[in-house]
């Protein structure tokens, strides 16, 4: 049985906040892949959680609304996105964008 990206943020053990899109947040996760591609929609088949470091989601809310949408159009479960790394925090871009195109958008609590 999938894992709901809500019961997946929910998990204790995991650290994580849904930050974005949780309209959708009982979306079945079918699998989860770690990329850190500008484009990863060629590579993806729907229901993924989607990790990234934020490394090619772009510096401005534009270029990160982009991302979202390409995402989006693959038919992500969600979008796990790690602070500390690249960011400080989740991008406004991407949180905006997470809610534009109801993309669930996780990100590390802590």
């Amino acid at each position: 049985m999938a894992i709901t990206v809500r019961r997946l943020a929910q998990h204790p053990g995991l650290g994580l906040e849904l930050v974005a899109g949780r309209e959708n947040a009982d979306r079945a996760i079918t699998w989860a892949h770690s990329i850190e591609l500008a484009d990863p929609a060629p590579y993806l088949f729907g229901g993924e959680l989607v990790m990234t470091t934020g490394l090619s989601v772009g510096a401005t809310d534009s270029e990160q609304f982009d991302y979202i949408g390409r995402l989006s159009a693959a038919k992500v479960a969600a979008l796990a996105f790690d602070t500390g790394t690249t960011f400080i925090e989740v991008p406004d871009g991407i949180i905006a964008a997470g809610d534009a195109h109801i993309v669930n958008v996780a990100s590390d609590a802590g």
